[in-house]
């Protein structure tokens, strides 16, 4: 009988003491096989031109949903360099609505060519308050690399509402 008590502190000891041994108290163990994706804006990136979509879309969702798609066609960016790792950002911004939504791309020199179809992940939003069948809006490409951030290209372009 004393033994089937004693299972129990047991295994919360094992436990406990994993989680301090492997967590983040001690920093040289880890139960992890490989590291994460190198994220240090290591190279840089020269864009040669940025051809964005005339306009983006407000749809409603499937099956009766009370919200809608905020979505946007990729942006084709066309490099002059490209070397390391640097990141490039596709934004879109609706600011009358206070939406603004992004996407990170993070660029590897070996793996991309001359161009490159940044994309933006599509936002879920509230369908209520929409009064307009369109809004004005800012689509840009942000570079972040070792000389830092700046915007390489920006367009004014027209939300559209589709019922």
């Amino acid at each position: 009988m004393t033994h089937r008590r004693a299972v129990v502190p047991a295994v919360v000891g094992v436990v406990v003491l994993t989680a301090v041994a492997f967590g983040p108290l001690v920093s040289g163990l880890s139960l992890a096989s490989e590291t994460g994706p190198d994220i240090s804006n290591g190279g840089s990136l020269s864009i040669d031109s940025v051809e964005f979509p005339h306009d983006g879309t407000i749809e409603p969702a499937s099956y009766g949903a009370a919200n809608a798609y905020l979505t946007v066609p990729p942006a084709t960016v066309r490099f002059a360099s490209i070397r390391g790792n640097p990141m490039l950002v596709y934004k879109l911004r609706v600011t009358e609505l206070g939406y603004s939504v992004s996407t990170t791309h993070f660029l590897d020199a070996a793996d991309h060519g001359p161009t490159y179809e940044a994309t933006i992940d599509p936002m879920t939003v509230d369908d209520s308050q929409f009064q307009r069948r369109q809004y004005a809006a800012e689509l840009s490409v942000v570079v972040r690399d070792s000389d830092g951030r700046r915007v390489a290209a920006s367009r004014n372009v027209t939300v559209r509402v589709v019922e």
